[in-house]
């Protein structure tokens, strides 16, 4: 085989992508939902367009002609390209959710990444992002042992890393290592100790989720990591595991279940749905403020988790100054922190979230929440990019602070 033509897997994509191929290619209705091509104009990123490319791979393999001769392969300097295409995108999932046509495009874009991975095709930064969590068991190369560094720098008196407890806080890799993050962290295992449950962290022992190695395309990879979570977390015996990130949400909750062929023996919450409980059965009571907040909704835990009413709760419970933003809940705009597209095109991703804070901004918000550090340090790059005197914070350290629960 010449070396600039190459075959491309596409067994790994699912009938109905099939069957809509035609259908999505010729078709733009998301291209007005999209934040990538919504900030950049450029068509290319235009979901329906880099369809075409996917009915290419598709018709190279599974048209009637190619069942009859054989698959054909397709030229490497147009794959190249399109690669690119394809990658920027933050798999926010919104074109799924406005196609007419019911076209699940958000499995599609994340089979297509385990395609084009298979094929030895990724871009070259998300390659050396999945080496480096494969080693490092995290994004940043900081590995396992700094896995508690956040409990001193966050000036914490100590935290629970126990045999057996009834509650996991899995931290998840941002959380745990990032500075703009660690406050998330500390929030969320203040309040757990407020309220006297019985927790533990899993320590050195968590392996990152397995998320961004799935986003890259190592679909194998990310089965060894959720293995490994797996175990761990079941050997503690515990009931929930509590969860601060949207993307460790969706990969513990929904994703697990899947790589593993069976569901984990515990139950996955998000810490917002927990938080929502304990106010429910009035164990939480946090001082009003009239400071106005809005929330921004992850796309991970909102559109593609349903996790919507439960933060609108609390944060009504915060103050009595709640805003919405346009284009929330399930219709959520992306601030452009997910699908990687930091590794791939920062500068796209800040363009991004810049637009979620003017939003912010327009509605009045003096503070704008979410609920993953993925978004938090995108709002935050965002804010910081315009001067935007809107505070940005994640919905658990703003209970934290209005619960009075400072580091000792």
């Amino acid at each position: 085989m010449s070396e600039e033509k190459v075959f491309v897997p596409v067994d790994n994509l699912r009938k109905l992508h099939l069957i809509y191929s035609d259908t999505c290619s010729t078709c733009g209705i998301c291209a007005d939902y999209c934040p990538t091509y919504l900030t950049t104009k450029d068509p290319e990123l235009i979901p329906g367009k880099k369809h075409e490319f996917a009915l290419k791979l598709i018709n190279a393999q599974k048209s009637f002609l190619r069942m009859i001769f054989g698959p054909k392969p397709v030229d490497v300097k147009e794959l190249r390209e399109k690669v690119n295409h394809l990658y920027t995108c933050t798999l926010c999932g919104r074109c799924s959710e406005v196609c007419s046509y019911n076209v699940d495009l958000h499995s599609l874009w994340a089979n297509l990444r385990v395609s084009i991975f298979k094929a030895g095709f990724a871009p070259e930064p998300l390659k050396a992002l999945r080496d480096t969590i494969k080693n490092a068991k995290d994004p940043y190369g900081a590995g396992l042992d700094m896995r508690t560094f956040w409990v001193r720098r966050a000036r914490l008196r100590s935290v629970p890393v126990k045999d057996k407890a009834n509650v996991v806080f899995f931290v998840g890799c941002v959380t745990a290592l990032r500075a703009q993050t660690r406050m998330v962290a500390a929030s969320i295992a203040q309040i757990l100790s407020f309220l006297g449950e019985d927790w533990t962290l899993l320590g050195d022992k968590e392996w990152c989720c397995g998320s961004p190695i799935m986003m890259a395309g190592d679909e194998e990879t990310a089965k060894e990591f959720a293995e490994h979570n797996v175990e761990v977390i079941e050997e503690k015996h515990a009931d929930t595991v509590v969860v601060g990130c949207a993307s460790c949400y969706r990969m513990l909750r929904w994703e697990y279940p899947t790589l593993l062929r069976r569901r984990p023996r515990f139950e996955v919450l998000h810490i917002v749905e927990l938080l929502d409980r304990y106010l429910e059965e009035g164990k939480l009571k946090p001082v009003k403020s009239d400071v106005p907040v809005t929330y921004h909704d992850p796309c991970e835990l909102s559109r593609l988790g349903g996790v919507i009413k439960e933060p609108r709760r609390i944060i009504k419970a915060l103050t009595n100054n709640f805003v919405e933003l346009p284009e929330n809940g399930v219709d959520t705009r992306c601030c452009g922190g997910g699908g990687l597209l930091q590794a791939f095109n920062n500068e796209l991703r800040v363009k991004i979230a810049m637009e979620r804070i003017r939003q912010a901004e327009k509605v009045g918000a003096k503070i704008v929440t979410s609920a993953c550090p993925a978004c938090k340090l995108a709002l935050l790059d965002g804010a910081n990019s315009l001067g935007s005197s809107v505070e940005v914070l994640d919905i658990v350290e703003l209970l934290a602070r209005q619960l009075q629960l400072q580091p000792k």
